[in-house]
């Protein structure tokens, strides 16, 4: 026990000592940049820089903060340890004189940078020193104001020759980025920015006249941007501005002159490319009337166009042809009223012609079907109801078994009464003789449940769903036929009222649709419905079996009558022996009242009169027996059981008269509907 009590001292101290060293690093960690918290963000992007390769940007930060927070060491280690380095690989990237735009600009941010960078050295301190005295650091103060001065008109001359070479090669929008670029970012004072945009419009606005005068709408369009941009210099330049307002109504009139070249030609492509040209020409300018009316007269052209050649398609009964030009002139003219009642009648015509083709194979092929279903589904439910009686019945007889079984032990304790006694002893011996018969009747029933009557029962039910799907079925096929003759005789006169209501003609022709996809359904060589059918033919084999299973359960079944006749004295016996009336003096009671006031009432609750009369009447009587007062409940259970017995009879007795009936006519209906199945199997 000491021994662990020292190694949990030892591994306590070690546990301490290695947070204590945590802490140490953490602590060191963040105090060695010195920096404070105003710089710290930038301290962090000063690294970041350093990583990423800018080493003009972060030195740049290191000698700020270095300036700002002389007693920080970080700033200063930093520029130890990079300075050098970094000046170096800069030094390399200074040493080609730049020849591009690009270029130049590049080395002007890095004597830009180069500028800040020496101008905080010279804030310092120089040498640098580690407090320690580890190292030391010192550089010479160097001046590149004037190369970075000779770099800023370098980058400048550069953009502005960049500027000359996009006009040049008619490119508005790079030109104009040139020129902007150069003058915001390369000159220092407002008369030189002033002196600069002058002469980039000047320039702009040359080169735009220059193009002004071109029969090419696209050079003319280009010469449009020219003014623009120059007006993004100078927007008050009169010529500028006259410049770009006259060419809109240039560019206008030369969309008008390409339309009507196109519209020459008699090509209708050409017609739909001439739309095109007037559109444009409303564009460039709203004013021109003479660009919305030429549109207007090119569409009705075009319209015309594909309205005459849907009727020359329609006379030569091409009927898809036809409604595709008829619905190309609807494209153009949407409310072109005589186009629209012409490609909808023929479109709601072909409909009805192949709503009248689907109608015709359903009538084929499905009204005989339907008539040999609608014929089968009486005897379907003929038989259904004879099976389902057959298992009422073994459900029924199996609870009678039961009920006797328990009736037995019950009457039992009634043969030791005297009065009654005699009575129920023959009462047992016909109980037990009844019992044998039922419980052997009821096995009988019962083996043939299971493996006959439940399978037969299911296939008879599934025909039952499909036969009512397939009335389903053919409700709807009949309404569609009902409505697709109505719509016959209607169409004509219903579609000259529509005129151009495009919404009433496809309400129409979805309806139609409807009804040809119903009729297409239900007439495409009858599949779907056969289908539905097929369990009626496993039916049929089942019913092929009737002599096989169902006559022996008929045969058992007629037997009920005989054993539940023999039954019925055994009812009537016990029922006399439990009203027997014995008397005592001037009080006579049965058997049956005491036992139900003995049942009705707790001992404590029972009324002292009836209670001492049930016990005069009945204690001589029981005593002989051995039984006392407080076993009279039990016997009470008899009568109970009696009373269920009696009710499991009658249910019995009705279901037997039920099957008797629908038995009769079982066979008969069998063969009937074995031959409605037969036909059904034939027709494909």
């Amino acid at each position: 026990m000491i021994q662990i009590m020292k190694m949990r001292k030892k591994l306590f101290y070690c546990l301490n000592l290695v947070l204590f060293v945590q802490l140490l690093l953490f602590i060191s960690s963040c105090a060695s940049s010195g920096v404070s918290s105003e710089n710290k963000a930038e301290y962090k992007e000063m690294k970041h820089f350093q990583s990423s390769k800018q080493y003009l940007s972060a030195l740049e930060i290191a000698t700020r903060i270095a300036v700002e927070e002389p007693e920080a060491p970080g700033p200063k280690k930093f520029i130890h340890e990079h300075f050098d380095a970094n000046m170096q690989i800069t030094m390399q990237a200074l040493a080609n004189q730049p020849t591009t735009s690009g270029d130049a600009e590049s080395q002007y941010a890095m004597y830009t940078k180069l500028v800040k960078i020496y101008a905080n050295l010279s804030k310092m301190k120089l040498p640098l020193k580690q407090k320690k005295g580890k190292w030391s650091w010192t550089t010479p103060i160097k001046d590149y104001k004037g190369k970075k001065e000779e770099t800023r008109l370098l980058a400048y001359k550069l953009l502005t020759n960049d500027a000359h070479n996009f006009i040049a090669q008619d490119n508005y929008q790079r030109a104009g980025a040139a020129f902007k670029k150069a003058i915001d970012n390369y000159l220092l004072n407002d008369p030189e920015k002033f002196a600069a945009r002058e002469k980039a419009v000047k320039l702009l606005v040359e080169k735009a006249n220059k193009q002004a005068t071109s029969k090419d709408v696209k050079i003319a369009i280009n010469a449009y941007h020219f003014y623009k941009t120059a007006l993004s210099f100078d927007q008050f330049n009169k010529e500028a501005t006259a410049g770009a307002d006259g060419m809109k109504k240039t560019i206008a009139t030369l969309y008008i002159a390409e339309g009507t070249s196109l519209e020459a030609t008699n090509d209708i492509k050409n017609w739909v490319k001439a739309v095109d040209s007037y559109k444009n020409a409303y564009q460039w300018d709203k004013s021109n009337a003479l660009a919305g009316s030429k549109k207007e007269k090119c569409v009705l052209r075009i319209t015309d166009f594909y309205y005459t050649a849907g009727l020359k398609l329609e006379k030569a009964k091409k009927i898809d042809e036809s409604i595709e030009n008829y619905r190309l002139a609807l494209q153009w003219t949407p409310n072109y009223k005589d186009c629209m009642c012409r490609m909808y009648s023929m479109k709601i015509n072909c409909q009805l012609d192949s709503c009248t083709k689907y109608a015709a194979i359903s009538k084929k092929s499905c009204t005989p079907m339907f008539t040999e279903a609608k014929k089968i589904k009486t005897s379907i439910d003929k038989s259904y109801n004879t099976i389902s009686g057959i298992q009422n019945i073994v459900g029924t007889v199996e609870g009678l078994t039961e009920n006797v079984g328990q009736l037995q032990s019950a009457v039992q304790p009634l043969s030791y009464l005297p009065v009654v006694g005699p009575v129920c002893k023959v009462v047992k011996l016909q109980l037990d003789k009844t019992h044998t018969k039922i419980e052997s009747f009821s096995n009988k029933l019962s083996s043939l449940n299971k493996p006959v009557l439940l399978p037969l029962s299911k296939v008879l039910g599934s025909a039952k769903t499909e036969l009512a799907t397939n009335d389903a079925s053919y409700k709807s096929y009949t309404t569609s036929l009902t409505s697709l003759n109505k719509m016959r005789t209607r169409i004509k006169p219903l579609l000259a009222k529509f005129g151009n209501n495009e919404s009433k003609y496809l309400a129409v022709e979805k309806n139609l649709k409807a009804i040809t996809a119903t009729l297409k359904n239900m007439g495409n060589e009858s599949t779907k419905a056969t289908q539905n059918l097929k369990v009626l033919y496993k039916a049929s084999n089942v019913i092929d079996n009737y002599e096989k299973y169902i006559k022996p359960a008929s045969s058992a079944i007629n037997k009920t009558k005989s054993v539940l006749d023999e039954f019925r004295p055994t009812l009537k016996s016990i029922n006399s022996a439990l009203d027997k009336e014995v008397g005592y003096k001037s009080v006579k009671v049965s058997i049956r009242k005491v036992l139900n006031g003995v049942n009705k009432y707790t001992p404590g609750s029972i009324k002292s009169g009836l209670k001492k009369a049930a016990t005069k009447v009945l204690n001589p009587l029981l005593k002989k027996a051995g039984i006392k007062i407080p076993d009279i409940p039990y016997v009470t259970e008899a009568t109970r059981l009696m009373d269920q017995a009696q009710q499991s009879y009658k249910t019995i007795t009705n279901s037997v008269t039920n099957w008797s009936k629908s038995n009769k006519n079982f066979e008969a209906n069998n063969k009937k509907m074995a031959l409605a199945i037969s036909k059904l199997n034939s027709i494909k």
